[in-house]
């Protein structure tokens, strides 16, 4: 007979996973294990954002919108924190109890990189779904050759908005 509490394999079973996803958490760079806990609560916060106000009036936050598909260059050194920004921000997405699809983790990555003084571009695209008919959107980051989140984007997506932050583009 079965107790409610589980039996004695399902309680090694699980802590066998527990022990695993720790080591694996333990593997990650210390600067991800830092920053995922706060990427998390980003997430929610996007989450909400996302869900409960229209696109328009938070668009802005994401910086300056450009007609064509910029991507601003950093240094070495930022290229190494984006990654990890971006490590950060998928691996806490992973283990969110609500969806943190592209757009939220786009925002989070944004946001995270403008904390650092990263130059980045937020990307918004769409690609065709010829079964349906429709469209999916889809939504990106990305500074120099590095992709923060939503990968590479451009390869299957045709670039609608694209955002880089206000202090990054100066007039010619």
């Amino acid at each position: 007979m079965r107790e409610s509490g589980g039996t004695a394999d399902d309680v090694v079973a699980l802590s066998r996973i527990l022990a695993r996803k720790l080591r694996a958490f333990i593997g990650l760079p210390a600067f991800v294990r830092a920053w995922c806990a706060p990427a998390w609560l980003l997430l929610g916060v996007a989450r909400v954002l996302v869900v409960a106000v229209p696109f328009t009036r938070f668009s802005a936050s994401l910086g300056v919108p450009i007609a064509s598909p910029w991507i601003p260059l950093p240094t070495p050194a930022q290229q190494h924190r984006a990654r990890l920004i971006g490590l950060a921000v998928t691996t806490a997405a992973r283990h969110t109890p609500w969806t943190s699809n592209c757009l939220p983790q786009a925002l989070v990555a944004h946001w995270l990189l403008a904390a650092f003084g990263i130059p980045s571009a937020v990307f918004l695209g769409v690609q065709r779904i010829p079964q349906t008919r429709g469209l999916q959107a889809h939504a990106w980051v990305s500074t120099g050759r590095i992709h923060v989140t939503g990968g590479d984007g451009f390869r299957a997506h045709t670039v609608v908005a694209t955002f880089v932050g206000s202090q990054r583009v100066r007039p010619s």
